[in-house]
């Protein structure tokens, strides 16, 4: 169970990243 967390926070965080990465691409143009 612990594995399956750890790969679902990974997953959070590569999202929130690519996310974030969009927004501040955006705000420079």
């Amino acid at each position: 169970m612990r594995p399956n967390i750890l790969v679902g926070v990974e997953d959070g965080e590569s999202m929130y990243k690519k996310w974030y990465f969009e927004v501040v691409i955006d705000h420079i143009e």
